[in-house]
C-alpha cells in the first residue's frame, strides 16, 4: 500500500481464522513523544466511523482497538494529544465488549494511571473492557505485562501478575464471578528491581548470550549489577572477574570476593598491572606533564576493559 512515492506502513493486528486473514483491525493515533516515535515510521490509519474496529463472532460483538487508540479520552484527559478518539468511535456502534491489544512500557506509577483510565472509559460507554498488554524487555524498553479487565461499571476484575507470562480467563458480564487480581507490589523498589530483572534477562537471552562476564572492583556500582544479573540469569551463569591495579586496596579485593560468595558465582582473578605497563609508552609527554591524576591510575579502566575482551563470544561483558 503506498501514498504518493512513500510506502505507507500501518501498525496493525490481524485476525486469523481457518488459515486465512479475517479482519485487520489498524492503530490510528500514532504516539511522538517521550520513548515513543511512531510518526517517524508508520502512517495512521485511514479516518473511519469506527465500524473498522467492529468484529463479529460467537453471536457477540467486539470492538478491537489498538494501545494509543484507547488514550485520548476527552473526559478522563485534561488536555488531549488528538483531535478524535478511535475508542469513542468504535463504541458509538454497541459493542458487547472493548478489547485493547497495547504494547505499553513500563514506567513507575503506570500501571495504577492505566487502570484509572481504563476504568473510566469502560464506565462511561458502559462496556467491559479488557486490556492485553506485552510483557518482556525490548532494549531500553520494559514491557510489564498487567493485563486486565473491567466490567461495565468500570469495576477492576482481573489483573494478570507483572514482569511475568499469564494466561487467563475472566468474567467481565453475566453472573458475577469473584474478581481474579494478582498479588502485585507497587512499592517503588519493587518496581525498579523487577524491571531491572526483566530487563536484563531478556536482553542477554534475546542477544544469544548464555553467559555474562562482570567486573567485580568492590564498589556499590559492580556490586548492584552482579546482584541484578545473578537474579536475572541465575548465578551459575555469572563469572566475576577481578582485576587489581597497583592502586587496588586489599578491602576492595576482600569485598568482591564476599559479593562473590553470598551470591554463589564464579570468580577469576586477573591483574592488570601488565598491560598497565604496555600502554604507558603510548600515553603523550605533554599529557604526562600536565594531567593532575598520574597517567597510571587513569589507565587502570581501559587495561581492565583490554583484559576482560577476549571472552567467549557467547558471553556477555559488563565491566
Amino acid at each position: 500500500m503506498r501514498t504518493g512515492l512513500r510506502p505507507c506502513r500501518l501498525q496493525q493486528r490481524i485476525l486469523l481464522e481457518g488459515g486465512e486473514i479475517r479482519k485487520r483491525f489498524r492503530k490510528s493515533l500514532l504516539p511522538t513523544y517521550d520513548v515513543f516515535d511512531e510518526a517517524r515510521y508508520f502512517e495512521p490509519a485511514p479516518e473511519h466511523d469506527g465500524s473498522a474496529s467492529i468484529m463479529h463472532t460467537g453471536g457477540r460483538t467486539i470492538a478491537v482497538t489498538v494501545c494509543e487508540d484507547a488514550w485520548n479520552d476527552k473526559d478522563f484527559w485534561p488536555a488531549r494529544r488528538y483531535r478524535h478518539d478511535p475508542l469513542e468511535l468504535a463504541a458509538a456502534h454497541g459493542p458487547d465488549l472493548i478489547v485493547n491489544l497495547s504494547a505499553s512500557p513500563f514506567s513507575l506509577g503506570k500501571q495504577q494511571l492505566r487502570e484509572r483510565m481504563l476504568g473510566a472509559v469502560a464506565a462511561k460507554h458502559g462496556i467491559p473492557l479488557v486490556y492485553v498488554n506485552q510483557w518482556g524487555g525490548n532494549d531500553d524498553l520494559v514491557f510489564d505485562g498487567r493485563s486486565c479487565g473491567f466490567d461495565a461499571s468500570g469495576t477492576l476484575v482481573h489483573r494478570s501478575p507483572g514482569f511475568t507470562d499469564d494466561v487467563a480467563v475472566t468474567r467481565v458480564s453475566g453472573p458475577v464471578a469473584p474478581p481474579t487480581i494478582a498479588d502485585d507490589d507497587f512499592d517503588r523498589p519493587s518496581e525498579i528491581w523487577n524491571a531491572l530483572v526483566l530487563g536484563v534477562r531478556d536482553y542477554v537471552r534475546k542477544s544469544g548470550f548464555n553467559t555474562v562476564l562482570l567486573g567485580l572492583s568492590g564498589g556499590i556500582d559492580s556490586a548492584a549489577t552482579a546482584v541484578i544479573a545473578a537474579h536475572a540469569l541465575g548465578p551459575e551463569n555469572i563469572l566475576g572477574v577481578l582485576m587489581p591495579s597497583p592502586w587496588s586496596s586489599q578491602g576492595s579485593i576482600d569485598d568482591s570476593l564476599e559479593l562473590a560468595r553470598r551470591l554463589g558465582i564464579r570468580t577469576m582473578t586477573l591483574p592488570i598491572e601488565p598491560a598497565m605497563k604496555a600502554m604507558e609508552p603510548r600515553w603523550p609527554r605533554r599529557l604526562k606533564a600536565t594531567r593532575r591524576t598520574p597517567p597510571k591510575k587513569t589507565s587502570s579502566p581501559a587495561s581492565g576493559a583490554t583484559c576482560s575482551w577476549p571472552s567467549p563470544t557467547n558471553t556477555a561483558r559488563c565491566c
